[in-house]
This record gives C-alpha cells, structure tokens and sequence, in this order.
C-alpha cells in the first residue's frame, strides 16, 4: 500500500513537490518501524490496563508469535501516518512532518489501537451486549490517519498560492495523472492484502470460504463508493 500511496500523491502535487512527497512516504515506513519496535507495539498490545498497553517494549519478552503480529500492525500503523502525509502535502516543512509521523506511529495509532484490539482495552472489552468491532482497521487506522490529517491541515492553513490577496482561490492541479491512477491501483491490490490477512490463518474449517467472503465484499466495497 505504501508504493500507492506515495504515486497517488506524488501526482497530486506540483511537480516541484515531487521528491519531498516521496521522501516522507518512504520515512513514514523507516522511521515508523523504529518507533512502532521501541513503543508502539507495547503501547497497542501490551498488557497493560484499559487505556495503554505497559509491556513488550523494544519486543522484550514478546511470544514467538508476536513477531509476525508486529510486521502486520506496523503497516497498519505506518498506513495510518502515510493519509497524514497526503492531508498535509506542500504545506509542511521535513524535520516538522517527522515528528508528527513519528507521535502517530509511535504513540496515537498505538493507543487508539488498544482501546479496541489490546487485550483489555475499554473498546474492546465495551458494555454488555455491545462491543467495538472493526475486522480490517475500517474506521480504526482510517480514523486516527484522518482526524491527524484534517488536524494537521487545519494548524497549517491552505498551501502556498491557494489563494491570492484578495482570497480568490486558484486551481492548485496535480502534475500526473498516470501516477494517481496507478497508485490507486497498487492500493487496491493492497487492500485486498490487509483484509485478507486480518484473517491470520486459511488453515482452519471453511478458511477458504471465509477469504472469498472477504475478497467479494472488498471489491463490492470498492466499486459502491
């Protein structure tokens, strides 16, 4: 998802933008690991109380299968950071955007994300007779990517030559539409990835039938807007 990500915005924005865009897509992956393997995980997974997970920092102590379980949430992680950088783009200086990368992955995705999948979060756990549900990190990692973005964009202000002195707006047009369209389509592929592999396993009974399911509704999602 990440290549598509950074093509569709890579398009979206001025030619001039180009490298600085692209920069950030590919830090969000690195500097997101780092952060997600000190604090992250701990904080999403660790076990903790209601609100934030207390173990498993720098992976110490994690279960043997805890490891393929932090490759799958950091991406979910560094996704949720990657819609930041779309929301933010042409407005925000390098070292300021790291940082703010840097909280999302390795604090505020890890947080919300054990209110509704750590062990004991108050999400999870809810009332009785209504829990939160979320299979794929429909509203959890979209939600979190999405708020910071509408944050981060409304903190910065519209970009350099939105509007003139008397605030007529001018069209701000993206400088390449192959590279949208194809990042749109690398994200799809992705996707259908992220949700068949919230499954975790196909082994078990009717585990094939289960993939279809998702596959069908992924695609129906999609063509339905």
């Amino acid at each position: 998802t990440q290549a598509g990500f950074a093509l569709i915005e890579a398009g979206s924005v001025r030619s001039r933008n180009t490298t600085n865009i692209l920069i950030k897509n590919v830090m969000d992956l690195l500097v997101g690991a780092i952060v997600y393997w000190a604090v992250g995980y701990a904080f999403s997974y660790g076990e903790g109380n209601a609100f934030i997970g207390t173990t498993y920092f720098f992976l110490a102590e994690v279960p043997i299968n805890g490891y393929y379980y932090w490759w799958f949430h950091y991406v979910y992680a560094a996704t949720a950071a990657s819609i930041i950088s779309g929301a933010v783009a042409e407005r925000i200086k390098f070292v300021s955007y790291l940082t703010y990368t840097s909280c999302t992955t390795g604090i505020i995705y890890p947080i919300a994300c054990h209110w509704a999948w750590g062990p004991n979060g108050w999400l999870k756990v809810g009332i009785p007779g209504a829990t939160y549900q979320d299979f794929s990190g429909g509203s959890l990692i979209h939600g979190v990517g999405g708020m910071c973005g509408l944050l981060g964009a409304i903190c910065l202000g519209p970009r350099l030559g939105r509007f003139d002195k008397k605030g007529n707006p001018h069209n701000l047009p993206g400088h390449n539409v192959p590279y949208v369209t194809l990042g749109g389509f690398i994200l799809l592929f992705g996707f259908f990835s992220f949700n068949v592999g919230s499954q975790f396993r196909v082994g078990h009974a009717y585990g094939g039938v289960v993939i279809g399911l998702i596959i069908t509704n992924s695609i129906l999602s999609v063509a339905g807007g």
